[in-house]
């Protein structure tokens, strides 16, 4: 019982950690990450809400994840999903650049900590395996069917989100841009490096 509460604690975590940056990368104003891309370009369509946009973009894509391996879902995914509209929405409402030193930091930095922070976040979650995230059952679908690393294949999904995002009127920029070079890299080492260290404590226990 205490390892399910410490495996859940760490979901919630992950997601309030993914949702911050998220978060950073939109108030950087540099661009924002290819799913916001891709839900900015729909709300000119559809007037509610980016969380809320957030979480039915999530929960369609789960349902996805569900019939392309049932395995992908799990009670995490729906916390996680759910859950990172739900701090996005609780960090826009917050005056992160007062309430932090951000108002002296280059907007570039801003973008790289958020990006830095969304990969990081989004590895922690993976890491619990109570399910995957929206985009990620469908990066490790497609990674294992075309034999190419998860990094590969997560560029490739967020290239054709802002690709989308963009005809749809959606904000983009420079930040969008290392978005989509960078995150799937730091997914994937950050989900290897809390391997390791899960591997290492159960050792030493």
């Amino acid at each position: 019982m205490n390892q399910r509460w410490i495996t859940y604690t760490l979901v919630v975590i992950s997601t309030a950690v993914t949702a911050f940056g998220i978060t950073l990368v939109l108030l950087a104003e540099l661009g924002v990450d290819p799913i916001s891309t891709f839900l900015l370009g729909g709300l000119n369509f559809v007037p509610i809400r980016f969380g809320t946009g957030s979480q039915i973009f999530s929960l369609t894509f789960l349902v996805i994840n569900y019939f392309l391996n049932p395995k992908f879902f799990g009670i995490g995914s729906i916390i996680f999903s759910i859950g990172c509209g739900y701090f996005i929405n609780l960090f826009l409402t917050m005056d992160l650049m007062a309430a932090l030193p951000l108002q002296s930091i280059p907007n570039i930095f801003i973008a790289l900590i958020g990006i830095l922070i969304y990969g990081i976040g989004t590895g922690l979650f993976l890491f619990t395996k109570t399910g995957t995230g929206p985009l990620e059952g469908l990066m490790f679908f497609l990674s294992t069917r075309l034999n190419v690393t998860i990094k590969v294949t997560r560029m490739v999904i967020d290239g054709i989100l802002v690709a989308t995002g963009i005809l749809l009127g959606g904000l983009y920029g420079f930040g969008t841009i290392l978005c989509i070079f960078l995150i799937g890299p730091i997914i994937e080492l950050s989900l290897r490096v809390f391997t390791f260290l899960g591997n290492s404590v159960k050792k030493v226990a």
